[in-house]
């Protein structure tokens, strides 16, 4: 999603592989369901889709988008992770970008009880700045199984720079295999560059699990969401 000024997006990319393709005829109905329903107020929206050909991470992922991005900064929103928050996460992320213009990353604490549900997010060694500002100094690649209550975590919700492509031809040559966004902010941290963080306002839900799933359903069908 490229960042602008406006609430609603005006582009839009969806990555999907080639036996997924079921997910963009979702969306053609359910783009024409929303504009029946908000009418002028996204009717300048488009949706892009890209496919990536081999399940190669979410590094590659974001590097088959990189034509659709062009010099754009971009909003990259993970599908399993859900959230129910006054304002949007990546809405929270734009008000740290307009003060600090570079790659931005979304973080939680780990709450209690819920460690389970955060144990594919990123570990982040930070500084802590004035007014909740976080420069992140690392991210780890620790044991999944390993993931502590009041641990501050990535949640699956960036804003990224053009730049994040130059590291991303870097960290492809250092990884054979999957190539996590991970893998290239670390790239991007090695150039000296400056990463921020902001601690999201608002509950996560990770559906890529069946408990997380099931935690989901349940919690939305109680709030009548």
């Amino acid at each position: 999603m490229v960042v602008k000024k406006g609430v609603i997006p005006e582009e839009v990319c969806i990555v999907t592989s080639p036996s997924k393709m079921q997910i963009k005829e979702h969306f053609d109905w359910a783009f024409t369901q929303l504009l029946k329903e908000m009418g002028k107020a996204i009717d300048s929206a488009t949706i892009t889709f890209v496919v990536q050909q081999r399940p190669l991470g979410l590094g590659d992922a974001l590097w088959t988008a990189r034509e659709f991005v062009g010099k754009q900064p971009f909003a990259v929103l993970l599908p399993d992770n859900v959230f129910v928050a006054q304002t949007p996460p990546v809405g929270q992320l734009m008000k740290l970008f307009s003060r600090r213009p570079t790659c931005c990353v979304g973080i939680m604490t780990v709450p209690e009880n819920q460690a389970i549900f955060f144990n594919t997010a990123r570990k982040i060694v930070y500084q802590e700045s004035p007014k909740n500002v976080y420069k992140i100094l690392e991210i780890l690649d620790d044991d999944p199984k390993l993931v502590r209550e009041g641990e501050v975590r990535s949640i699956g919700r960036y804003i990224l720079t053009p730049r994040f492509f130059d590291y991303c031809r870097q960290a492809r040559e250092r990884v054979r295999k999957e190539l996590r966004e991970t893998d290239v902010l670390k790239e991007y941290l090695r150039g000296d560059n400056q990463l921020f963080g902001r601690l999201i306002k608002g509950e996560r839900f990770d559906t890529g699990s069946v408990e997380g799933y099931s935690k989901a359903f349940v919690e939305f069908i109680d709030r009548d969401l």
